[in-house]
C-alpha cells in the first residue's frame, strides 16, 4: 500500500513539474511569442524584377528590364535608374532583423508610424510579391544603437528592427536617377568655351606648356585652378519630365568642356517661363534638370574675370 502512496506521489510530482515546464515556456521571452516572426525579410536579390515604393499619394515603381533597372515617371515614360542604387536598397532591405514585438492591435499603428504615415516597400520575384513591408519610426538609443519600427502589412504585430537605419532607404524617384550635368579631371582637360548672346562668349584654351589663356592673355593659374575646381563634378536636382523638349527652342548659355582622351561634354541652358532655366548635359543626355539661376547656372556658366586675379 505505502509502495502504492509513494508511486502516486511521484507521478503527482511529474506532473506538476511538466506543468511548470510549460507555464515557464510559455511565459518567457515576453517580448516573444507563438506569433512572433523571426524572419521578415528574406528575397533573393538577384531574381528581384519589380519594386513599388509608396509613401503617402505617391509611389516609385522600379522594373528590370534585360538585366538593367528603369524607372517608370509620371507621365508613363521610363528612364534608367542606377543599378548600383537599387542593388544597395534591396540589400539594406536584407538587414532587417526582428527583435521584438512593441505592438499587437492597429491602434498602435499610427503611434510607431507604420500606416500611411510610413514607408511601403513591396518587393516582387517574378509574379510573386515576396515581400510587402512598411518601414516606420526611427529611433536612437544611447549613443550608437538605433532602431526602427517595422510591420509586414499582412500582420497587426508591429516590431523593432536593431540596428536597422529607416530613414537611409530612399523613398523619392530622384534617389535612383542619374543627376550628373559635369564630371571631369582637371588634368585631362584642353579647353573651356562658354557661348553666350551677343559678344560676350569667350574660350580658355590651355597651351602646351600647360598655361590657360584667353584671347591670347595669360590667366592666373591659381585664379584658373580654383575656377575650374568649382564645377568639377555638378549635379542636378530638380528633374523635369513633363515637358516637351523638342519644343525648347535655342539654347541662351553653352558649356563645352574639351577633354584629351575623351568625348567632349557639353551642357546647354534653355530660357523657359515656367522653369526660368532648364539644362541639358551630353553626359546624361536623358536627363533635364530646372534652375532659378542661383544654383546651377552660377556653378557652370563662368565669366572672363573668374580665370583672372582679384576676382
Amino acid at each position: 500500500m505505502f509502495k502504492k502512496l509513494s508511486n502516486l506521489k511521484l507521478i503527482g510530482i511529474l506532473v506538476i513539474l511538466g506543468a511548470a515546464y510549460l507555464i515557464l515556456e510559455f511565459t518567457a521571452n515576453s517580448g516573444r511569442s507563438r506569433s512572433f516572426r523571426e524572419v521578415l525579410v528574406d528575397i533573393d536579390t538577384a531574381k528581384v524584377n519589380k519594386i513599388l515604393i509608396s509613401k503617402g499619394d505617391k509611389q516609385i515603381q522600379l522594373d528590370k528590364e534585360g538585366g538593367n533597372w528603369e524607372l517608370l515617371l509620371d507621365n508613363g515614360k521610363k528612364v534608367p535608374a542606377i543599378s548600383s542604387n537599387v542593388r544597395n536598397a534591396l540589400s539594406t532591405l536584407n538587414t532587417i532583423k526582428p527583435s521584438r514585438i512593441v505592438a499587437r492591435q492597429s491602434e498602435k499603428w499610427n503611434e510607431y508610424q507604420v500606416d500611411t504615415a510610413g514607408i511601403q516597400v513591396q518587393v516582387f520575384e517574378g509574379n510573386t510579391k515576396s515581400l510587402d513591408i512598411i518601414i516606420g519610426k526611427f529611433g536612437v538609443k544611447g549613443q550608437r544603437q538605433f532602431y526602427t519600427h517595422v510591420r509586414l502589412t499582412e500582420d497587426d504585430e508591429v516590431y523593432i528592427a536593431d540596428n536597422f537605419m529607416g530613414i537611409s532607404f530612399p523613398s523619392d524617384a530622384a534617389s535612383f536617377r542619374n543627376k550628373q550635368l559635369v564630371r571631369f579631371v582637371i588634368d585631362s582637360l584642353t579647353g573651356v568655351q562658354y557661348d553666350y548672346p551677343a559678344d560676350t562668349s569667350f574660350t580658355v584654351l590651355k597651351t602646351i606648356d600647360n598655361n590657360w589663356v584667353i584671347d591670347g592673355n595669360s590667366t592666373d593659374s591659381a585664379s584658373t585652378v580654383r575656377t575650374l575646381r568649382s564645377f568639377r563634378f555638378v549635379s542636378g536636382r530638380d528633374f523635369v519630365d513633363n515637358i516637351n523638349f523638342g519644343e525648347l527652342g535655342t539654347e541662351l548659355l553653352t558649356l563645352t568642356l574639351n577633354l584629351k582622351s575623351e568625348e567632349d561634354i557639353v551642357v546647354k541652358a534653355y530660357s523657359h517661363p515656367q522653369h526660368q532655366w532648364i539644362l541639358n548635359s551630353t553626359l546624361n543626355p536623358e536627363a533635364y534638370f530646372s534652375d532659378d539661376g542661383s544654383n546651377l547656372i552660377k556653378k557652370l556658366y563662368k565669366y572672363q574675370q573668374e580665370y583672372f586675379a582679384n576676382n
